[in-house]
């Protein structure tokens, strides 16, 4: 295609003269402007790796649908347990406030996520994010007192509801609470009741994620009520129980996983001397507890053996 252009030039009278010359373009030009330019085409190795990794995703799609009817769904999906000897009102405090709650979320950031970006409805239950969808947390307290009015027992029901669209995608019952023993110590349990997953592969993915969760939170849990809970006397003290609850993972590393290899590798000694005391105290409490324990079971066997007499 061929433009015309004009070329303007002054002769010696002053008089004004058009040339007319035909310019070719030396580019191609379409009928709305500039050629679009030709986009790069993927490589050989780039189109493999895009098929492969198609179809390992159809592939893990049709495992997580074969697995759901085995792994989807299940009632007591866990129970962890573990002995205190600290006094049951300040563990029934303890589980129905927000101190248990910043362990359940293990770092700040899931935190703020779940319980200070959560909406209450009228009814009580929590409107948080989901995965997918939206979640929908609710909570249900029961205890008993004894003779004395201190807590016999205690236990708090949570439920979890992931909705997407109007559908249920996975629908979890946790149980956390005590009992006391007959020998006075307090036993503590954390009981998956059931956990009922809707959609593969999100609701296995979920399942794997709390069963590993419930692990970690009943050794987090343990660790925080033997060694910084109900003692903090300084405000030293004070501070290590409030970081123990809120970052428990960060204050494992600091407080103690880094001392310690400090400790082994160089023999110096960095642990905070509240943290030893803390630790010192907590094995003491255990041999205490395994004393007592002993001598329950042998004073038991004592009366069972009078009583056949």
């Amino acid at each position: 295609m061929a433009f015309r252009t004009a070329a303007m030039s002054v002769s010696r009278a002053s008089r004004v003269a058009f040339k007319v010359q035909q310019v070719t373009p030396k580019s191609s030009f379409s009928s709305q402007g500039f050629a679009m330019p030709k986009l790069p085409q993927p490589s050989n190795n780039t189109k493999f790796l895009l098929k492969l990794a198609g179809g390992a995703g159809a592939a893990g799609l049709g495992v997580s649908f074969l697995l759901q009817p085995f792994f989807g769904s299940a009632e007591d999906f866990y129970d962890y347990r573990f002995i205190t000897t600290k006094d049951p009102d300040d563990i029934a405090g303890f589980y129905g406030s927000e101190d248990f709650m910043e362990l359940f979320c293990v770092v700040p950031f899931m935190g703020t996520l779940m319980m200070r970006g959560g909406v209450f409805d009228d009814e009580g239950t929590v409107h948080t994010a989901g995965l997918p969808g939206e979640m929908l947390v609710s909570m249900e307290f029961s205890d008993e007192d004894n003779e004395d009015g201190s807590t016999l027992w205690f236990n708090k029901r949570e439920n979890f509801k992931d909705v997407f669209m109007g559908m249920t995608m996975w629908d979890m019952t946790q149980n956390f609470g005590f009992h006391t023993l007959p020998d006075g110590q307090i036993e503590v349990y954390h009981h998956g009741v059931y956990f009922h997953g809707h959609a593969p592969p999100f609701s296995l993915i979920v399942r794997l994620i709390f069963q590993i969760h419930a692990m970690w939170l009943i050794y987090a849990t343990e660790h925080h009520i033997n060694l910084y809970a109900f003692t903090s006397e300084t405000e030293e003290e004070e501070a290590m129980e409030h970081f123990s609850r809120s970052n428990m993972p960060l204050h494992l590393l600091v407080d103690h996983l880094i001392p310690d290899m400090v400790m082994k590798l160089t023999g110096i000694d960095i642990k905070p001397s509240f943290v030893k005391h803390a630790e010192e105290e907590a094995a003491a409490e255990k041999l205490i507890r395994k004393a007592s324990a002993v001598g329950f079971k042998a004073e038991s066997e004592d009366e069972e053996e009078d009583e056949e007499e």
